[in-house]
């Protein structure tokens, strides 16, 4: 049996270690008897003392867990560890965050959180990423074609439309912010307030902007009509 620092005053304890296999079935029991008797030795058994190591904190996670597993380590409040943290972000010219982004790679998540923790959904994402694509890719085309058509009649574009096809210029800008939109759904929890108002938010703004396309290409049929 192991020598420890502290005995365990209650069975949730006793059952602690035996469920960690730290004592035998034939020292479980004694100690069974000897806690219902009140009589348990203090040399016999206690809560193994281990060392605090590094990993990721699910539950105290505000990004990704790295300085709430620091906190935890050191046995300090995260939200300390997490100002220290950005300061050195801003004071170091980024070489805090390429640090920060390989503790998240290198350590493991926290024993205790493991079964919590979410992973990231790659499929859900890379559909979410193709649908706006192919979204961008489908309006820039029909905005090549609106031109054509007015190219062909000697017609004035609208001044919206132009406005429009000036903006699908700078289509890769547009697949930047659908990659964010994808990766920021991705990350954020499942069930939480911030994953709703960013849905929200999002959908509000593809709708906006849907809403102006369609305006766009109704304006050039209709004037044409």
């Amino acid at each position: 049996m192991e020598n420890h620092d502290a005995t365990p005053d209650s069975l949730e304890q006793l059952e602690a270690l035996r469920a960690g296999k730290k004592i035998s079935d034939e020292e479980y029991q004694t100690l069974r008897d000897a806690l219902e008797r009140h009589e348990l030795p203090r040399h016999m058994v206690s809560t193994p003392s281990q060392r605090p190591r590094l990993r990721k904190s699910w539950r105290q996670r505000q990004l990704g867990g790295v300085c709430g597993g620091i906190a935890k380590f050191l046995d300090v409040n995260p939200w300390l560890v997490r100002i220290l943290a950005v300061l050195l972000a801003l004071s170091s010219c980024g070489l805090a965050l390429l640090l920060y982004l390989i503790l998240y790679v290198a350590l493991p998540w926290d024993e205790d959180d493991v079964a919590l923790v979410w992973h990231f959904p790659w499929v859900y994402a890379v559909g979410i990423l193709l649908f706006f694509v192919a979204t961008i890719f489908g309006l820039r085309w029909m905005n090549s074609q609106v031109v054509i058509v007015f190219a062909d009649t000697g017609s004035q574009l609208p001044t919206v439309t132009r406005w429009v096809i000036t903006m699908f210029r700078y289509w890769p800008l547009m697949i930047v912010a659908a990659v964010v939109i994808a990766v920021t759904d991705g990350i954020l929890p499942r069930e939480s307030a911030y994953r709703r108002v960013f849905r929200w938010v999002a959908l509000c703004i593809v709708v906006a902007f849907l809403a102006v396309c369609f305006v766009a290409f109704w304006l050039p049929v209709r004037n044409l009509g």
